[in-house]
């Protein structure tokens, strides 16, 4: 089995953040999602398993990113983020040449799983 892992969104660059997503003092993860004025929803918006993102956001980037910002939800992986419509389920998207890298190297994925013994993992 391969396994990859993928720096996704918030800490890729100061234009979507540009620090790592936190591991919170009680030991939970939290993959935050990139800022995008064309997203639909604010960072206030979005609150998985009840956490103030918004708060911690502004908080990691020394307000650059407010709780009022939008913010693009990829990857989409926490039921408890917003509310949701019937049947929705975890999204993961590559893009460009994060993409065409993966597919060079034989990495597939569907339906959220990994396929031929590989996982990506975020």
């Amino acid at each position: 089995m391969r396994l990859i892992l993928s720096r996704k969104g918030f800490d890729s660059s100061s234009a979507f953040g540009g620090c790592a997503s936190p591991i919170l003092p009680d030991g939970q993860m939290i993959s935050l999602p990139i800022p995008h004025s064309e997203a639909r929803v604010a960072y206030s918006g979005v609150q998985p398993r009840g956490l103030d993102i918004a708060h911690i956001v502004a908080d990691l980037t020394r307000g650059r990113v407010t709780g009022d910002a939008l913010a693009h939800l990829d990857p989409d992986l926490e039921r408890t983020a917003r509310s949701r419509q019937p049947g929705w389920t975890p999204a993961f998207g590559q893009v460009s040449a994060a993409q065409s890298h993966l597919e060079n190297n034989g990495v597939e994925c569907a339906s959220g799983a990994g396929v031929g013994g590989q996982q990506i993992l975020v």
